[in-house]
């Protein structure tokens, strides 16, 4: 896990921390966007997506803080999220900030099971998390 994030990732000057740039990129190019939105989350923050993916159609750039479990919780919401909006892909891009030493913790268990619905995407994300 640590050797492929810092063999994908930029480390941050000081060495504290390794950031992953475009680890889910947009697959549409916006070079005639004049605004995109940009922002900064922690896992236990993405339920608000589901109201910024209503009121916003235009290009996003969203970096996520994924320290230790935090990284497979993202993966988890990221794949949930792409269910419910298809369209997220062709205008979001997902950037990865995570502490260099930070160690890899398994909890896919723990979604198993789990009621993936797509009509209130925000009470299954704060499930998630």
């Amino acid at each position: 896990y640590s050797n492929h994030i810092e063999k994908h990732g930029i480390v941050t000057d000081d060495g504290t921390f390794v950031k992953i740039p475009n680890f889910f990129s947009s697959l549409h190019t916006y070079d005639s966007a004049k605004v995109c939105l940009a922002t900064q989350s922690s896992v236990y923050r993405l339920d608000s997506l589901p109201y910024v993916f209503k009121s916003w159609t235009g290009p996003t750039s969203i970096a996520v803080f994924t320290p230790g479990q935090d990284y497979e919780t993202f993966l988890f919401i990221h794949q949930f999220l792409k269910k419910c909006y298809p369209d997220m892909d062709s205008k979001v891009s997902f950037h990865l900030v995570m502490p260099r030493n930070s160690r890899h913790v398994s909890c896919f268990k723990k979604f198993q099971g789990l009621n993936e619905d797509c009509t209130n995407p925000d009470k299954t994300i704060k499930e998630i998390i």
